[in-house]
């Protein structure tokens, strides 16, 4: 198994928000239920998705590899847990 990208602060921010641990960020990247590339959040980028949460990968660039942000899936959207939308 690969090793977890380096998290950004943005991504650990959200973790803790979320009460998502490291492991678990891990679990849904390498065993993830579908991911998709995407350019929404930037060139480069997948996004990994198991249950209700999703995990956004920068693959290349400037930095790197690394994690983006963790992401709370509700109702096929987003959404932070306060509800606001990652967009707002």
């Amino acid at each position: 198994m690969r090793p977890v990208p380096r998290l950004s602060r943005h991504a650990r921010e959200r973790m803790a928000e979320m009460g998502i641990t490291e492991k678990e960020v891990s679990e849904i990247i390498h065993h993830f239920e579908q991911s998709w590339k995407t350019t929404k959040y930037g060139a480069s980028r997948t996004t990994y998705q198991k249950g209700s949460v999703a995990v956004v990968v920068q693959h290349e660039g400037k930095y790197g590899e690394f994690i983006v942000t963790v992401l709370e899936r509700t109702q096929e959207a987003y959404e932070r847990k306060n509800g606001a939308s990652p967009d707002s």
